[in-house]
């Protein structure tokens, strides 16, 4: 770093035309101009300014010494604005993880007004179903789904996500339908295998909360997947409104216990530390957080 300095101060000396102007821009005493100069001609071993009583003028080497040196210091220069830059404003690469069905169905569409607003952030966007490690892996951020156990790593809540119990209006007709939770016990049901509840689904009432176990042919790590199967008519299944909403719109799912609520699950950005967050990561959430609160009423 002493060398570096001592290099700066000499370009400083040459463009300046003299010690005590070169002090003067850098906020240094001429005399600690002078010595940085003195130790770098020791240091090589060469004269590298000639100096009069008028002017600093550099010798040969020391001209070659000079252009070289200024672009080193230039190159500095530009590295550490580059670093500040990004700093203070929202830029660079983000990486997200997200669950697969929850990033194509909901994260997904929201990502061009996200970049029209943030051009300067390139979105590099994870699916995965697997519970990553933010830091290990190099995530700036994950989006997790499920109450958040003890951690080191900060949660934001983005929303409370609506699960409804759904089937295929073809099981309906050969299998009738559940009037209570406790009829599901005599039924077919296809369970999301990533949550707590893929042997029991909790239903919510005015005697409290209720566990009704269920059991079925199918039990897998994918909405998505889960979702064809109900709509082949496979069984019923426990799923997110913003799974299967279009379905049940357009009639190709039915909802069934609709008196009955169904046990809401919360879904969470993490990150790894509060302190010093980078604002492309706080403009992120920021951003989802708004957007997903204006569609809260269709998830």
């Amino acid at each position: 770093m002493d060398r570096l300095y001592g290099l700066g101060v000499f370009v400083q000396v040459v463009e300046q035309h003299g010690f005590s102007a070169a002090a003067r821009r850098l906020g240094v005493s001429p005399s600690a101009v002078s010595r940085q100069v003195a130790q770098l001609e020791d240091r090589l071993g060469t004269r590298l300014l000639n100096r009069t009583t008028r002017s600093v003028q550099p010798t040969e080497i020391g001209m070659m010494l000079y252009e070289k040196a200024r672009d080193i210091v230039q190159s500095l220069d530009d590295a550490e604005n580059s670093v500040i830059s990004m700093g203070s404003q929202p830029r660079g690469r983000l990486r997200v993880s997200t669950p697969p069905t929850f990033g194509e169905r909901v994260l997904a569409p929201l990502f061009a007004n996200f970049q029209k607003t943030f051009p300067d952030i390139q979105l590099e966007l994870v699916a995965s179903s697997r519970r990553v490690d933010v830091v290990a892996e190099g995530f700036d951020v994950t989006i997790r789904v499920g109450e958040m156990p003890d951690s080191a790593l900060i949660a934001r809540r983005l929303l409370t996500q609506t699960w409804t119990i759904v089937a295929a209006p073809e099981y309906v007709e050969k299998r009738g339908v559940p009037k209570r939770p406790s009829d599901l016990t005599s039924h077919d049901c296809l369970t999301f295998s990533e949550v707590s509840q893929r042997l029991s689904w909790r239903f919510k009432g005015d005697q409290g909360d209720s566990d009704t176990p269920v059991t079925g042919p199918l039990q897998c790590n994918s909405l998505s997947m889960l979702r064809t199967a109900t709509l082949a008519g496979l069984g019923i299944a426990r799923l997110p409104t913003y799974v299967v909403g279009p379905d049940i719109k357009n009639g190709r799912l039915v909802e069934l216990l609709t008196g009955h609520h169904v046990d809401a699950v919360p879904v969470y950005a993490v990150f790894p530390t509060a302190q010093q967050m980078s604002p492309k990561v706080r403009v992120f959430i920021d951003f989802m957080v708004d957007a997903l609160a204006a569609l809260d009423t269709e998830l």
